[in-house]
């Protein structure tokens, strides 16, 4: 059995939150020094480069700030956007980037944005021509950002995303227990296991097939990240909560005769969006359950139910959503529509579904 290494989660004792932190010390990494002409993923984070739009990795004198010591930096060596010459991230929830960063001209102060993946700005800063300076970016939702500059080079000597989750992640595992003929209640106290730091344990493990077993929905989260093509997530038995929408973002795709497969063992399996609460109101048109903008998915076995507004948007292409119920969602229980409002062209548009009971 392999361990897979993950951001660093911990859980708070007293508030029972779970808080996950992602970190690139351009220092500290193992990070290649050369120049970077396509996407190239560094543990958590992506550099998005192309030949003419390239991102180059060196050496810098040192810079000194918060007790840290920067000597190596990313190099985003002119504008960029959300296409190119940018650094993405993928967030599972609301979160807190942190940025080191100064422009690559002494004499000249640069604008840093981070957008999201449909372009829309959730933050925009000013790197300093004259001194290396922190940066503090909210990102309000699941999804993936993108960090680049708005006009010139700037550089990146260190990212941290940090995210904090109420412990809403907890399984409930009675009603798959009973669906399995077992009953777990015997010494076990349910209000001590709702309260239990292994709800939002983000340890994920992959069996001998190296696909990766979960157990509560925090796990889950992880593991729609970890899963590698021709794998899969097998979901034990329970009801896994959720309160905010998951969203699977376009990067993350399985390919052409290696699938991602989500699955569920062992009995029955619910991913329950009631969390989210419908109060009737605007907002509750964009809480969808589960939207799968990725491509080359499969969804096997499980009931999605209680969302504000889909169950599940199928966005991406290639995907096979089989022998799985929708219940109780607050419009469609499962929608095949685009996520990117920007993809005006048909050809942009999903295709290639099979939808099989």
């Amino acid at each position: 059995m392999v361990l897979t290494s993950l951001p660093t989660t911990n859980v708070n004792a007293k508030t029972n939150e779970s808080v996950t932190k992602a970190v690139l010390n351009v220092s500290e990494s193992d990070i290649e020094e050369t120049t970077y002409t396509e996407a190239t993923t560094i543990g958590e984070f992506t550099l998005n480069a192309s030949s003419d739009k390239s991102i180059v990795v060196d050496k810098s004198d040192a810079k000194v700030i918060d007790g840290f010591t920067f000597e190596k930096r990313i190099k985003l060596s002119g504008s960029g956007s959300t296409s190119v010459r940018n650094i993405a991230y993928t967030a599972n929830s609301e979160a807190t980037m942190t940025v080191y960063a100064m422009s690559g001209k002494n004499s000249e102060d640069r604008k840093l944005v981070l957008a999201d993946k449909i372009g829309t700005v959730v933050g925009e800063q000013t790197a300093y021509g004259a001194k290396i300076d922190k940066q503090i970016y909210n990102i309000p939702a699941a999804g993936t950002y993108y960090l680049y500059s708005a006009n010139s080079g700037i550089n990146i000597y260190y990212i941290s995303v940090e995210s904090v989750a109420e412990d809403k992640g907890n399984v409930d595992n009675s009603e798959g227990s009973e669906s399995n003929g077992t009953d777990n209640s015997e010494g076990t106290d349910s209000s001590e296991s709702t309260e239990s730091s292994e709800s939002t344990d983000a340890t994920i493990t992959e069996d001998e097939n190296g696909d990766i077993v979960v157990s509560n929905s925090t796990q889950f989260l992880a593991a729609l990240n970890a899963v590698k093509p021709g794998h899969a997530i097998k979901m034990t038995a329970g009801t896994y909560n959720f309160d905010k929408t998951i969203l699977i973002d376009e990067a993350n795709s399985g390919s052409e005769g290696a699938m991602k497969t989500v699955k569920a063992v062992d009995g029955e399996v619910i991913i329950d969006f009631a969390g989210m609460g419908y109060t009737g109101s605007e907002t509750d048109k964009s809480n969808r359950g589960i939207v799968l903008d990725g491509s080359y998915w499969h969804f096997y076995g499980i009931t999605i139910k209680n969302a504000a507004d889909n169950g599940m948007l199928l966005s991406g292409d290639h995907n096979i959503i089989e022998m799985c119920v929708f219940e109780g969602n607050h419009d469609t229980g499962l929608q095949i529509s685009r996520y990117n409002t920007n993809y005006d062209a048909i050809s942009e548009w999903p295709t290639n579904k099979l939808i099989k009971n």
